[in-house]
């Protein structure tokens, strides 16, 4: 079974795009829960105050939001989202910031100027690989373990010696059955997401 592999920002970054006299500032950041997002958006609100919208979009697993802080519909929410699936971006906030210049852009130019800036700011940011981990625990014989180490496609957290065999936890991005190794006793532990 294949695991699918995000793209994780590493770092915050931000960008602006000044449209009509209106100015987009696009901010991405790493998140890992909803609280994450919470206190973003207020730290957001702090430095860019009096703003017009706040319009953000966030990803962490199979949770997905999107807020265009009353945008016209479909100028925002829905297609900053659909672009982020499709860049198979993970564990990400995206906030746009938009301070009204006095000219409407119009649905559509205000479409094409939110998806420019958060392109823009997906650009410029550096990514990470996340990808899932397997966390597993087992016995082993000493031949085995030789084996499985030279394969060099496991990192051992936990190695006990026992007498015929040794006792060990260890992470890997395979599934045990592609690691075509003999086990004498083995068991998921977890499943996690590792930055690689």
């Amino acid at each position: 079974m294949i695991s699918k592999i995000y793209k994780v920002p590493t770092k915050n970054f931000e960008v602006c795009l000044e449209v009509l006299k209106s100015r987009f500032i696009g901010v991405l950041q790493p998140i890992e829960t909803k609280d994450d997002v919470l206190r973003a958006l207020e730290e957001i609100k702090i430095k860019y105050p009096n703003a017009r919208h706040y319009c953000y979009a966030y990803k962490i697993f199979d949770v997905s939001y999107a807020s265009g802080d009353g945008e016209p519909h479909n100028t925002f929410a829905k297609p900053v989202l659909e672009m982020c699936e499709k860049l198979n971006l993970n564990c990400y906030l995206i906030i746009v910031v938009r301070y009204f210049g006095g000219t409407l852009l119009g649905a559509s130019r205000l479409l094409r100027t939110y998806l420019n800036t958060v392109k823009l700011v997906i650009d410029k940011v550096s990514f990470g690989r996340q990808e899932k981990a397997y966390v597993y625990k087992g016995l082993i014989s000493y031949e085995n373990l030789a084996k499985l180490k030279a394969k060099k496609v496991i990192q051992i957290k936990e190695e006990k010696h026992l007498e015929e065999c040794a006792e060990i936890s260890f992470l890997t991005l395979k599934e045990i059955d592609e690691l075509e190794t003999s086990f004498m006793k083995i068991n998921l532990e977890k499943e996690q997401y590792i930055v690689i």
